[in-house]
């Protein structure tokens, strides 16, 4: 019967660097192909949330002014997008106390508040 030699005590690798080996290797090489798609629903979850929040920010705040909020459509690229890294713009449609028909862009954001933009009277 043969018998197996274990390598030289100094040829073994050293217990800290099987330790980790073993904690920074992937067991699966899909992987990392797995967090890509996760960390695009995440983000584009959040951007749901974020846009659920800036409906009822935007409708009370026409509403606070004693306006009727008509219509609201997110527009990402209205005035002032380039440069803006936290803030949603918004293409709102109101009428005022007098009933004038506005168009005006909203642009809002969690810690900015709302702020109107390119408002005029349409009607």
């Amino acid at each position: 019967m043969a018998r197996i030699l274990s390598p030289k005590p100094w040829m073994r690798p050293s217990l800290a660097s099987v330790l980790f080996l073993r904690a920074h290797t992937s067991p699966n090489p899909m992987e990392p192909f797995l967090i890509i798609p996760v960390v695009i629903i995440v983000a584009l979850v959040i951007r749901v949330i974020a846009g659920s929040f800036d409906a009822d920010r935007v409708h009370m705040y026409v509403k606070s002014r004693g306006w009727k909020l008509i219509d609201q459509s997110w527009d990402p690229f209205g005035p002032g997008w380039f440069g803006e890294r936290d803030a949603r713009i918004y293409a709102i449609i109101y009428e005022d106390q007098d009933g004038n028909r506005h168009k005006a862009h909203v642009k809002t954001s969690v810690f900015s508040g709302v702020y109107l933009t390119n408002d005029h009277i349409v009607g």
